[in-house]
């Protein structure tokens, strides 16, 4: 199916300028560039009760 001039200018850039034209992404970044963060405290969760799950059989 041929694709038309006058479709192809009402395509969104927002959907597909990020891929190029190999298939791989090419996003800015605007983080930090040194390294990573640390993680912040990781709460302690309740121990799960093996036999209060359901199996399915």
């Amino acid at each position: 199916m041929p694709v038309k001039d006058e479709d192809v200018a009402r395509l969104s850039p927002l959907g597909h300028a990020h891929v190029n034209f190999l298939g791989r992404y090419a996003i800015a970044s605007s983080g930090p560039s040194e390294g990573l963060r640390e993680l912040g405290e990781i709460p302690d969760l309740p121990e799960i009760n093996s036999s209060a799950v359901r199996r399915e059989s």
